[in-house]
């Protein structure tokens, strides 16, 4: 050490010093240790959150898909679209004869 001593109060007072500095110290090196989780803690959440927007979205694919091989969904495009010409449709006077026709 660089100080010199003299009697036993002097190293009484280095002593509680150096036992003061190691008290503070470890405190210090606690505190950060308990930040330094939380942070990654925090930043272990953010992931997780990040990751569950594509798990939801492949989950509602999967389920649509699941849905129209079981047949309740309706398709987007009817397959068998009926498309009548000019020709093929009724006028409002033939309508009328058939509703006469019909007692």
């Amino acid at each position: 050490m660089g100080k010199i001593v003299d009697n036993l109060d002097d190293v009484a007072k280095l002593l509680s010093k150096k036992s003061e500095q190691k008290i503070i110290l470890k405190k210090r090196n606690q505190s950060q240790r308990i930040l330094r989780n939380k942070r990654n803690k925090r930043e272990h959440n953010e992931d997780r959150k990040i990751m569950l927007i594509p798990v939801l979205i492949i989950v509602l694919i999967l389920l649509i898909k699941f849905l129209e091989a079981l047949g309740l969904g309706v398709p987007l495009t009817p397959k068998n679209k009926i498309i009548a010409s000019a020709s093929e449709m009724q006028s409002p006077s033939d309508l009328e004869e058939e509703k006469r026709m019909i007692p």
